[in-house]
Order: structure tokens, then sequence, then C-alpha cells
């Protein structure tokens, strides 16, 4: 890894998936802050935060629980959801971006 952080100790915030997501993308505790899925629109993200202050963003998972229909493409400037992304222009544009970095 040529630029980054690694977290080798964390710990999640819901016993799931969306909860803990949830919790990643906002720093608000799930049941606290009245929804986890979808993922409210209300809520300010962490890759929303990222993209206003010129953040290239890019997300990719395998997990539907994780997909646009919930919510959780916001702030990406390229989301890849799960086998969608198999070969196709999508890939290609984010590599090119990934290489310009």
């Amino acid at each position: 890894m040529r630029h980054g952080t690694k977290f080798t100790n964390t710990f999640t915030n819901g016993p799931e998936t969306p909860s803990s997501f949830s919790a990643m993308f906002s720093s608000i505790l799930p049941y606290l802050s009245g929804g986890y899925s979808p993922l409210p629109l209300e809520k300010l993200i962490f890759p929303q935060i990222l993209q206003e202050n010129k953040i290239h963003t890019f997300g990719i998972h395998s997990n539907p629980n994780l997909s646009k229909y919930f919510n959780y493409g916001r702030g990406f400037e390229i989301f890849l959801d799960g086998e969608r992304f198999k070969e196709n222009e999508t890939v290609k544009k984010a590599v090119s971006i990934k290489n310009t970095i």
C-alpha cells in the first residue's frame, strides 16, 4: 500500500452488516439515530464528507446489504455493487482513476 491507513484492531457497533456500516459511515450508534436499513438519507455519511472536500471516493463491495438500493452508494464517485461490476466500463474507469492518484 503506497498511501492510506490500515486498522488492525477494530470493533463493530452492531450485530449485523446494516447496523455496523451505518455506524461506521455516520459515527453514530445505529440504534440511537433512528434507523440503519436503508441508510437514512438525512444522515451525513463519511464518503459524502470526503467527496465534499474534493477527495476521490471509490466503493466496491459484494454484500447485497450494502447496495445503492439501501443508500450505501451516497458520496462515492464510483460505487460498484457486487457481481454487476465484472468486466465493464466502470471498472476500467476506476482503474484509470486509481492509476492517476
